[in-house]
């Protein structure tokens, strides 16, 4: 008996701990898809940020991106410099979100013996010989973007289209 109450403290002391609720916003709006393909030299978060400008874009996420890229500047994971890479090197995996607000992208990229690296993309990667890229634009939502004192980073925030 003893073993079942320090499991069910344990349980709640979890559920209480991340019962934190998610900030949502579900879209009940149809959603658009653009396309884009990007040409050598290109600069791909530089790029997205230019689409998102032009068609206003309030929130979109990356679907799919397929390409290479010559040169790439990221930051790995709990890193405060940006590291540049010189290539070629194959997109492997690009993801985030885009807004006229601010785009915030992740890449995946691997090099000629398939060794892979990734981390948070930074202005400077340029595309080797293209980047295909497929963006869902969703009207409803609107992404914005303030810093958070506790990482002082730019936090998403997510609203309604009023």
């Amino acid at each position: 008996m003893k073993y079942v109450l320090l499991l069910l403290s344990v349980l709640f002391l979890q559920q209480t701990a991340y019962s934190t609720e998610p900030k949502v916003h579900i879209s009940t709006k149809d959603i658009q898809t653009a396309a884009l393909r990007l040409d050598p030299g290109d600069d791909i978060k530089q790029s997205l940020e230019n689409f998102a400008k032009k068609y206003k874009v309030k929130s979109g996420c990356l679907l799919t991106c397929v390409g290479s890229i010559k040169n790439v500047r990221l930051r790995f994971a709990a890193q405060p410099t940006i590291d540049s890479l010189q290539g070629p090197f194959e997109i492997v995996s690009l993801t985030g979100t885009v807004a006229e607000s601010g785009v915030h992208l992740h890449i995946s990229f691997s090099d000629s013996l398939g060794n892979t690296k990734g981390g948070h993309l930074e202005n400077g990667t340029t595309v080797f010989m293209t980047a295909e890229i497929m963006i869902a634009i969703v009207s409803d939502i609107v992404f914005s973007r303030e810093i958070d004192p506790k990482t002082g980073f730019n936090k998403l925030l997510i609203k309604g289209n009023e």
